[in-house]
């Protein structure tokens, strides 16, 4: 079997092919929506992690992102990653479980809710037959 260099074309060309400036402001507005929505949430865990057994809690987004870059690197995002209408079921799940928490007011579903959520916009990003390449650095924001 024989695959075309077509085909693994980096992401960075949808950003001359016409996706620029819109998608960055759709990526934006999806962050501060997270934001607000999650924001009882993340308060809650910023005083949990002022907690000494874990002080290492801060490092943990960073851990994460450094992981997330990491497999960036090495494996480039392609423009072909495969369908990401999952991506918006499971964002649509995340919002879900986060609005169970605000509703209940239970700090632990509304960060659940936005990590299911992060989950999803990655699987929008990258489409469904990539994300396999970088699971590990959303699965270790459940630590």
């Amino acid at each position: 079997m024989t695959v075309s260099s077509q085909s693994f074309k980096p992401l960075e060309g949808a950003i001359r092919e016409g996706g620029g400036r819109t998608g960055f402001m759709l990526l934006l507005f999806a962050i501060l929506g997270v934001v607000a929505f999650f924001w009882d949430g993340g308060a809650a865990l910023i005083e949990g992690w002022s907690r000494p057994e874990y002080s290492y809690g801060p490092l943990v987004p960073f851990v994460s992102a450094f992981m997330l870059l990491r497999e960036i690197r090495d494996r480039p995002p392609l423009l072909e990653g495969g369908s990401r209408v999952p991506g918006l079921f499971v964002i649509g799940f995340g919002l879900l479980i986060g609005f169970v928490g605000n509703v209940s007011q239970i700090p632990d579903l509304i960060i659940y809710g936005m990590i299911i959520v992060v989950g999803g916009l990655m699987l929008v990003i990258v489409g469904i037959r990539q994300a396999g390449h970088y699971w590990t650095g959303w699965l270790h924001l459940f630590f």
